[in-house]
């Protein structure tokens, strides 16, 4: 099994969010302007400090992006611009030409904020805060890759608080 990290950058690119395994990088960011949403493939260069990024590519609109990969998928996970939706788009990295073929944004949560997104093989957790309210919530999904979708339980309440975040061992 390959061995994943996920970092959050505020400062390296305007609230990014990056997945690495192996040697292949995932970014997705805003847009300065807000809005738009982007991802990046890299590579590690010959040095552990340099990265070899790919083409900024436009996706969807929305904020709040975060990302989460093993192996060769991808998932991405975001808030709507102009609502409180949340949506999730499904890919599959192609390291070779540092792009990925995204399924489209669906939404699976109405009035959530803040999402964070861990995956393990085909296990999804996200977690998220419901909005208006200190109720931290999370969701289990099964990853479908060839449908470009993710299958999720029920939501269900774990904590009060704000800012959640997740993430699960890669063995």
């Amino acid at each position: 099994m390959k061995r994943m990290k996920t970092i959050t950058i505020g400062l390296l690119m305007l609230l990014a969010s990056f997945a690495f395994a192996d040697n292949i990088l995932v970014e997705v960011h805003e847009a300065k302007e807000g809005k738009k949403l982007y991802y990046r493939v890299g590579t590690m260069g010959t040095s552990s400090v340099d990265v070899v990024w790919g083409t900024a590519t436009e996706y969807t609109s929305g904020k709040s992006p975060k990302v989460a990969m093993s192996g060769e998928y991808v998932v991405i996970i975001h808030q709507g611009y102009n609502n409180e939706d949340l949506y999730c788009t499904v890919g599959v990295i192609n390291a070779a030409n540092k792009s990925i073929d995204l399924g489209q944004p669906a939404r699976f949560i109405k009035k959530g904020a803040r999402p964070s997104i861990a995956l393990k093989g085909k296990d999804v957790v996200v977690t998220y805060q419901k909005v208006g309210s200190e109720s931290l919530l999370y969701m289990v999904g099964s990853l479908e890759p060839e449908n470009r979708k993710i299958v999720f339980a029920a939501e269900k309440k774990y904590e009060s608080g704000n800012r959640p975040a997740v993430a699960m061992e890669a063995k």
